[in-house]
């Protein structure tokens, strides 16, 4: 947001455009503070793109991009994932990201997904990937710049080093990258007692709903049954500690608790059952 404001200083856009950024906004409401602040960006041209965003703000951005009414979209990583919008310039101001734990360089497969918004077919014939130089950098050859010629000035200049404790990069982080191929797609997919809950809460058949998720999941047989060990020790646990109550089906019925009201009831098919085979996958009945 910072950046973007430090450009309403520059004249990106004639005033035609910026004529038919107001008819393109039309009677568009926008809330105060952010609201108020998007407005007079998308005025002047410039856009604004982020996870925090109100999803109609967002689409609001990316409509006036389609319709090529933006010069500038600042904005984070989100712009690298699922939006096809014509850009024929993408300026990386870093090569480092925070993950939510620590900072660490972008993997090939992020640095492609941003660099890729540059020159979309159907857009454009090509496109420009631009990687800004580390701060410290940028005002090392600031200095030397000013020195100009004279070598005395610029022997007395005393560099900047990169921040202590943090990541930094390089041209050759960034050669790295465009060079390297996409690392393989791995699953996130983990079985948790939120879910298992979740589940549990839905109207229907519960473990038939856990099974038809887990079948589905886009891992190997062998991690699926270990989700599987995992939903079933889960579901003990519950049961262990009092939150699931395990009652037969006709009490169930006779206290109204089908259709998964609290308690939770479930009762056991016969113990011949195997809970790991895909199909019947029915090691309770509720």
């Amino acid at each position: 947001m910072e950046r973007a404001t430090s450009l309403l200083s520059v004249d990106l856009v004639p005033r035609s455009r910026k004529a038919e950024v107001v008819e393109a906004l039309g009677d568009f409401r926008f809330g105060g503070g952010f609201g108020a602040t998007l407005s007079r960006l998308l005025r002047a041209g410039i856009g604004v793109h982020h996870a925090g965003m109100l999803p109609r703000y967002r689409r609001l951005v990316e409509r006036l991009a389609r319709e090529g009414l933006l010069s500038v979209i600042c904005g984070t990583d989100t712009l690298g994932v699922g939006i096809n919008v014509p850009i024929r310039s993408v300026v990386m101001t870093s090569l480092v990201k925070f993950d939510g734990s620590k900072e660490r360089h972008l993997t090939a497969r992020e640095f492609h997904q941003i660099a890729g918004r540059a020159g979309r077919a159907g857009f454009d014939t090509r496109g420009y990937v631009v990687v800004q130089a580390p701060e410290h950098v940028i005002e090392n050859a600031k200095a030397l710049a000013k020195a100009g010629d004279d070598e005395r000035k610029r022997r007395k200049i005393v560099r900047k080093k990169a921040p202590e404790g943090r990541v930094n990069w390089t041209d050759k982080t960034f050669e790295r990258l465009r060079d390297a191929a996409p690392e393989t797609l791995t699953s996130q997919f983990q079985v948790t007692t939120t879910m298992v809950l979740n589940l549990m809460e839905r109207d229907g058949d519960p473990v038939a709903a856990m099974a038809d998720l887990l079948e589905r999941a886009h891992e190997p047989a062998a991690q699926r049954r270990r989700h599987v060990r995992r939903a079933l020790e889960i579901y003990l646990s519950l049961r262990t500690a009092g939150v699931l109550t395990h009652v037969s089906s006709a009490q169930a019925a006779a206290d109204g608790a089908l259709g998964c009201a609290w308690p939770w009831t479930c009762r056991p098919t016969s113990p011949s059952t195997s809970p790991w085979r895909p199909s019947p996958w029915r090691p309770w009945t509720c």
